[in-house]
């Protein structure tokens, strides 16, 4: 599932996860990662195509932003990179591997972002 605030996708798994032992209520959503958008705007419409592994966002009822899904190996690929850049840098990279792939934050990367003439009210991914 996927939700979003002006600047941030968010992804959650809905699921029975127990309960939370300091307050005693029952969790369904836990958090899967974040990815911060390049553009802030308010997202109106989400479309999502799992085969392509593309979203399509639409802001403001005119703004068309498209990201992709990397694959396993591409996410593994610009792990090894940032923490190669990392240690360029002299600086310590704080995430394991396992780490880095659960959030789905990092899974993601922008293509393109286009406006249309007129407003829009949904998009359709094939």
């Amino acid at each position: 599932m996927l939700g979003t605030d002006s600047e941030e996708l968010i992804f959650v798994e809905i699921g029975n996860f127990g309960k939370d032992v300091e307050k005693g209520i029952d969790i369904y959503l836990k958090e899967r990662g974040r990815f911060t958008r390049e553009f802030y705007g308010r997202v109106d419409v989400i479309a999502y195509n799992k085969h392509e592994r593309i979203i399509a966002l639409l802001s403001d009822r005119k703004h068309i932003e498209y990201l992709a899904f990397r694959t396993k190996e591409e996410a593994t690929k610009k792990f090894k990179r940032k923490r190669k850049r990392a240690k360029e840098n002299k600086k310590e990279f704080e995430l394991s591997q396992e780490d880095y792939m659960l959030n789905l934050g990092n899974w993601i990367e922008p293509i393109s972002r286009t406006k249309t003439k007129s407003k829009m009210n949904f998009i359709v991914l094939g």
